[in-house]
């Protein structure tokens, strides 16, 4: 009977433990202010590290251009810092490749860059831009699809940042740019503790060279 109730009470404690560790997803929607619907889902994976799920959802920005081939999402740019430790960052399936339609188009990504595509926007001190970029015609995503954009960050915590979204409209013709605010990596914060040892720090050295003078 005993050995029945530690065994009864060693599990409970570990669905205790389990419960209280599981990745639990934060969801912030971003409505349509831009043209384009987002929803951003967080999954702490445990300390300061984070995965990101971006849904976009083409409202209005585009169909067909004048060759039939769709018009709309191209580029999705956002911002992290530059201390975060990225991976898994996964490259949607080009709009044709979706539906079946392949005709070699896709996506790709890049890291570093100190602008979005389009727009001469600066990133903000500490941080540079993750971005997608569609890569020929039938990778774009028209008006009324979902595309999705994944990543995981360490190394960081949340914020908000201005992150910014490409329309392409056909070749031969322009692209234009939209920015929004969304929640996404940020630079962890300096502990007070650190703060106020620097300076203890450098007092140190400067008597220790002092007394070697």
């Amino acid at each position: 009977m005993r050995r029945n109730f530690t065994l009864i009470f060693a599990a409970l404690i570990f669905l205790t433990i389990a419960n209280a560790t599981a990745a639990r997803a934060d969801i912030y929607q971003y409505p349509s202010t831009t043209g384009y619907s987002v929803t951003v889902t967080v999954t702490q994976l445990g300390g300061n590290s984070y995965s990101f799920d971006y849904a976009v959802t083409n409202m209005n920005q585009g169909t067909t251009d004048s060759d039939g081939y769709p018009q709309g999402l191209s580029d999705f740019y956002l911002q992290v810092p530059d201390g975060a430790t990225l991976s898994n960052i996964a490259d949607p399936q080009s709009y044709y490749a979706s539906i079946g339609k392949g005709n070699g188009s896709y996506w790709t990504h890049g890291t570093g860059y100190s602008k979005p595509p389009v727009t001469n926007a600066s990133a903000n001190a500490g941080y540079s831009f993750l971005g997608w970029y569609a890569q020929y015609d039938g990778s774009p995503y028209p008006t009324g699809t979902t595309v999705h954009f994944t990543f995981d960050a360490s190394g960081v915590t949340l914020g908000v940042n201005s992150d910014y979204l490409t329309t392409y409209w056909g070749p031969y013709t322009y692209s234009t740019e939209l920015s929004d605010d969304m929640v996404g990596p940020a630079a962890t914060p300096i502990p007070p503790s650190c703060l106020l040892f620097a300076p203890a720090l450098g007092g140190l050295v400067a008597l220790r060279r002092r007394f070697r003078k």
